[in-house]
């Protein structure tokens, strides 16, 4: 017997009690993982039942959540603000801002010196180090402590000659 003669061709229709979800997945055999009856499964298994049973319907929608009462606004009352008063200048706080060392007539651009970054030349910065003339100005002596501060391997400003370097371009 052919297999078109045994198949109906109306079980391919969506029922009404199907949502589209149980319909497609319904044409998979997939279906049953999904808890949707596979339409094919009564031609493939023998089964002789000639349409697929009714899946059940959906369940009633939730209830919607009550709808909150909003609290009335208060209304705002104008308020004169009365101005700030002035920051009293304490000796602490004008310690706080001072520069950590004195700021150079001239600043240099540090990074000419060979082995000066632009990173580096920022941690010279932070510590007050800005002009040739400063540099000019250490002592073997004043290297080692600033290496430490500044992060550079240790002596790196003496086996470049940072010295030598900033006095030449001083000119």
């Amino acid at each position: 017997m052919l297999l078109a003669a045994k198949f109906d061709f109306a079980r391919l229709m969506p029922t009404e009690t199907e949502s589209a979800f149980e319909y497609w997945m319904s044409l998979s055999p997939a279906a049953p993982m999904f808890g949707v009856r596979w339409r094919m499964a009564d031609v493939m298994f023998g089964e002789t039942a000639a349409a697929p049973a009714p899946t059940p319907a959906p369940a009633a929608p939730a209830p919607a959540p009550k709808a909150r009462k909003k609290a009335d606004p208060k209304p705002v009352e104008a308020t004169v603000s009365e101005p700030a008063p002035a920051p009293v200048e304490t000796p602490v706080a004008a310690a706080a801002e001072a520069p950590k060392a004195e700021e150079p007539a001239d600043v240099d651009d540090l990074t000419a010196i060979k082995g000066i970054g632009p990173k580096m030349a920022g941690a010279l910065e932070a510590e007050g180090i800005t002009s040739f003339r400063q540099i000019a100005d250490w002592s073997p002596e004043d290297v080692g402590p600033l290496e430490s501060k500044i992060g550079s391997l240790p002596g790196r400003i003496l086996r470049d000659d940072w010295i030598g370097q900033a006095r030449s371009l001083m000119g």
